[in-house]
């Protein structure tokens, strides 16, 4: 589902139905956040730096494509 805006570059996407009722299901189950479960494999890149920086640049700029994003962080592949 998609909210129309005033840009096209800018467009809202929103959680299927059914992912939200995942959610609902986790946290009915037990769950108390939405933070990612540690596993093990490949570390993530992602730290609070990285949000951090992330935030700031979305705030300055609220209507951005992920390749625009992917040029200002160009340690993170745009299929992240």
């Amino acid at each position: 589902m998609r909210f129309i805006t005033r840009s096209v570059k800018c467009m809202v996407t929103v959680m299927s139905d059914d992912m939200v009722r995942k959610w609902v299901r986790m946290f009915n189950e037990g769950r108390e956040n939405v933070y990612d479960e540690a596993r093990i494999g490949r570390p993530s890149l992602v730290n609070d730096d990285l949000v951090r920086k992330v935030n700031e640049k979305v705030r300055d700029e609220r209507c951005f494509t992920i390749s625009d994003l992917s040029l200002q962080f160009a340690h993170i592949s745009r299929t992240l």
